[in-house]
């Protein structure tokens, strides 16, 4: 058994978070290594000029880069930790997928930025209009 802390407040704050996360997440890019140019390269964070020529030098050199770890071991001064954050930042190694297409979105920038402030509205008339038992304090929620 656990004792759980809530508060309205905090509440509110995940809410949001929750909100923002998912939004920064829509509009991700992805760049596939094997198809893209030096401009869609360089547009992933940590891609500069000279990596970007080096990836494409050594792609134009022995082919396709199969995995990570070959991307890693292929491309001069990259490393595996590096290459790792690289694909974090948007960079995807697979075969014939077009570089440079928005991951899937059904929402614009606009429309999840409304949705987001009316959500936020409505939990806090929801909030506020709490009988005046519940205070702003965290209190302690005991699991049956």
């Amino acid at each position: 058994m656990g004792i759980v802390m809530c508060s309205r407040l905090s509440f509110l704050a995940v809410l949001i978070s929750v909100f923002l996360i998912g939004a920064s997440a829509v509009f991700a890019q992805t760049v596939n290594v094997n198809t893209a140019t030096k401009t869609e390269l360089q547009s992933i964070k940590g891609i500069g000029e000279k990596t970007a020529t080096r990836i494409i030098e050594e792609r134009e050199r022995a082919g396709a880069f199969e995995s990570l770890e070959d991307f890693a071991l292929r491309v001069k001064g990259l490393g595996q930790k590096r290459a790792a954050k690289l694909v974090e930042a948007g960079l995807i190694i697979a075969h014939g997928e077009a570089s440079g297409q928005p991951k899937p979105s059904l929402l614009s920038s606009a429309t999840l930025k409304s949705q987001v402030a009316q959500e936020v509205v409505a939990v806090k008339k929801r909030v506020q209009g709490r009988p005046s038992s519940v205070s702003a304090e965290p209190y302690w929620v005991k699991p049956k």
